[in-house]
């Protein structure tokens, strides 16, 4: 469900994000439900301060996202890795987009496993070519002592 809001007659966006801050921060602290809304405090009428001037969650005004289940429903790919790229790379608006998604969470940690078996492999490499540049150019003094640029390359 996605719900339609008319952001015209709001405050401007930085007077906005204090006023959002302020009410996560009195929800937090349980003083709404002592106090009431912290707004009723500072006048109403039509001031921004009048409590129909809070914003609506923005989670509310987005539309939902394709998740990986919907696609595979829908769609006929027959093999898993071909659904997969098609998921991720050639469809538009998918979970993946949303960082707090499971989906968007499992890529971003395969991601790092990822890269760093990338580097795990291939710094010593670099490092093993710089010493021999180095060795080659400089001679053994040299390769000595700059093991810190050595291991840097």
């Amino acid at each position: 469900m996605t719900v339609d809001v008319d952001f015209s007659i709001y405050p401007p966006g930085l007077v906005l994000m204090v006023f959002e801050f302020t009410d996560q921060l009195w929800n937090l602290l349980y003083f709404e439900k002592f106090f009431g809304d912290w707004r009723s405090f500072l006048g109403s009428g039509n001031s921004w301060f009048d409590p129909k001037f809070k914003c609506p969650p923005v989670m509310d005004s987005m539309p939902d996202l394709l998740s990986y289940q919907d696609y595979a429903s829908q769609s006929s790919d027959t093999s898993l890795l071909t659904s997969l790229y098609n998921y991720g790379f050639k469809t538009n608006s998918t979970k993946l987009g949303d960082v707090t998604s499971y989906e968007s969470m499992i890529v971003l940690l395969v991601l790092i496993i990822a890269l760093r078996l990338f580097k795990m492999m291939v710094v010593p490499q670099f490092s093993s070519l710089g010493r021999m540049l180095g060795r080659r150019e400089h001679g053994l003094e040299w390769e000595k002592e700059n093991q810190i640029r050595i291991v840097k390359f």
